[in-house]
């Protein structure tokens, strides 16, 4: 199993926390999860979401760390109002729909996300492993607590789409 960068075990709890709420509680839409993904990008003093046409996804812009939880950043994203709502979303889909690609071809391979999905695997094995996917897709090797947040987000939205959906079998 990939080892999940900077994340002590406590984070990965709450990261854990956070997609289970979202995916088997319903907590949030689709569209919900791109404005977090939006928002998460554009609250981050460390990145920005890169032009289209660069190779790179995220621009570094700054290395101070924010001193914020990951609570309290999914609570301030899924709610923000720095970005209209259209605006996050949007910001949101685009990021997804340039990493996508990547991390369906990685996933759907994997052994272990396959057996969390289709035979009731830990989803603690499947977020470990979901973990170091995204941050290579999005090519980043430090976090931040809006960066976990866009993380979490890109890891429910995957499982509420579901294996089969989302692997296209």
């Amino acid at each position: 199993m990939a080892k999940t960068p900077n994340l002590s075990e406590e984070q990965i709890e709450q990261i854990i926390n956070e997609v289970e709420d979202i995916t088997l509680n319903n907590g949030k839409s689709v569209e919900e999860l791109y404005a977090v993904i939006g928002n998460s990008i554009h609250y981050s003093s460390d990145f920005r979401l890169a032009q289209s046409s660069s190779k790179s996804l995220l621009e570094k812009i700054d290395t101070t760390q924010p001193t914020i939880t990951l609570a309290k950043a999914m609570s301030l994203l899924s709610g923000s109002s720095s970005l209209t709502h259209a605006a996050a979303i949007e910001g949101g889909s685009n990021l997804w729909g340039r990493i996508k690609d990547k991390v369906k071809k990685i996933v759907c391979s994997n052994e272990i996300i396959k057996k969390f999905f289709t035979q009731g695997g830990s989803l603690k094995d499947a977020v470990k492993t979901l973990i170091p996917i995204i941050i290579g897709a999005l090519g980043i090797s430090a976090i931040n607590p809006f960066l976990l947040a866009a993380i979490v987000a890109i890891i429910s939205l995957i499982i509420k789409e579901g294996y089969s959906r989302f692997c296209e079998i």
